[in-house]
């Protein structure tokens, strides 16, 4: 199910739980290399963005990020989006 098919109630400063997983459940976080560029995303995200991480949770083939907005932001959606295209922050 793609974000478009939900509704979300966003809040400045709110708490978000994110869930991603990878297609076909494939197990890719297993390597060292990809696990690094998850953890390097998540410090873009709180170094940058102003995103605080209350924790997360990498899986072989899924992650869990339970993350609080800025108290001026309240744009999770957008945020999604772009830990989803993890490639373009490099």
């Amino acid at each position: 199910m793609t974000t478009r098919d939900h509704k979300y109630y966003q809040e400045y400063g709110g708490i978000y739980f994110l869930t991603s997983t990878v297609h076909g459940w494939k197990h890719i976080f297993i390597k060292k290399s990809y696990l690094n560029l998850i953890v390097e995303t998540i410090l873009f995200f709180q170094n940058q963005r102003k995103v605080s991480t209350i924790g997360y949770c990498i899986m072989p083939n899924h992650i869990h990020w339970l993350l609080k907005l800025d108290s001026n932001n309240n744009d999770y959606i957008k945020i999604l989006q772009t830990f989803k295209a993890i490639r373009q922050l490099r």
